[in-house]
């Protein structure tokens, strides 16, 4: 199967190592096209989550698609000498805020000259491109926003956002220390690790391989910690839906919930349909999950597809 031209490497924004990946035409290319697909991920923000969910949106509607990593939640390889700006030193570079800041220089850099920018978020995704279009210029230039089980409304009470307050968050310190002892197994043992959590979990015993790699990238402790903070800021930042946004931009928004997600329950599907009736909801069936990468990667990924095709 043709996967098209694919390319990844590590780039400096806002002053992090960044990971970013393209399907199509990398960041620097000329390219032919004035269509652009940008995914900006969830919480955990690791690239390789997202790899055939991508690639197939690419291979349908054969547009440049690029997605880009959150600040922190993956380290290059020491070989590269890029480090990391500390946690502790620069907190403004890591939370809700600094993701938001992270994705809008990038965008001004590498997409300014795009005449059709395609914005698609996933879980806190959703909220940095809703926030993304408080700036004019990538608003001017953005004609669509797909937003998929959309974390942009009172996420601390949701179940699962409960659960990370109260218990989670809490667990960290421990979690953190956790992976500190994980990182000195050798990296065949990682993996098996991973891979045998993820069959009991999921029953799935045929794996992509980025799945596993994936979660290993986040087993390591600075990366745990990143993705930590990202979650904590997320549950204090992400309110009240923003009714600026919304009114303004409405019409080129469309967001899609699952009835059995528990970061983003159905009440807040109703709740967007009842208070901006005008934005374009769907309800999906109960098997598209929040974390949805693992099972139906490829269906949603068509669903999105025909979407774009569709937009009006």
């Amino acid at each position: 199967m043709d996967r098209g031209t694919i390319r990844t490497d590590w780039i400096t924004v806002n002053g992090v190592p960044t990971r970013v990946k393209t399907w199509g035409g990398w960041i620097e290319d000329d390219l032919e096209v004035d269509s652009l697909i940008l995914f900006i991920p969830a919480t955990p923000g690791v690239t390789d989550f997202y790899d055939k969910f991508l690639e197939t949106l690419y291979l349908n509607l054969r547009i440049p698609v690029w997605v880009i990593g959150h600040a922190g939640l993956q380290l290059p390889s020491p070989y590269r000498h890029l480090d990391l700006p500390s946690i502790k030193h620069n907190p403004h570079l890591y939370d809700l805020n600094g993701q938001i800041e992270h994705k809008k220089q990038f965008i001004n850099r590498y997409i300014k000259k795009m005449k059709c920018l395609n914005l698609i978020g996933h879980s806190i995704g959703a909220k940095i491109c809703i926030e993304l279009m408080k700036n004019d210029d990538i608003a001017n230039k953005t004609k669509q926003i797909h937003l998929l089980f959309p974390a942009i409304h009172q996420l601390a009470n949701t179940p699962k956002g409960w659960m990370f307050t109260r218990i989670w968050s809490k667990l960290a310190p421990l979690v953190i220390f956790m992976t500190h002892l994980f990182i000195c197994l050798p990296y065949y043992i990682r993996y098996t690790i991973i891979r045998i959590i993820i069959i009991l979990r999921t029953y799935i015993l045929s794996i992509e391989p980025c799945y596993i790699h994936a979660i290993l990238e986040l087993t390591k402790p600075q990366c745990t910690r990143c993705a930590f903070f990202l979650g904590q800021s997320s549950m204090m930042s992400v309110r009240d839906l923003d009714d600026d946004v919304m009114t303004r931009h409405h019409a080129m928004i469309r967001a899609y919930f699952s009835p059995s997600d528990k970061w983003v329950p159905k009440s807040h599907y109703e709740y967007l349909r009842k208070q901006y009736p005008y934005v374009k909801t769907q309800l999906l069936e109960p098997n598209y999950k929040h974390d949805f990468l693992l099972n139906t990667s490829v269906p949603i990924a068509n669903k999105i597809s025909n979407e774009i095709k569709s937009f009006t």
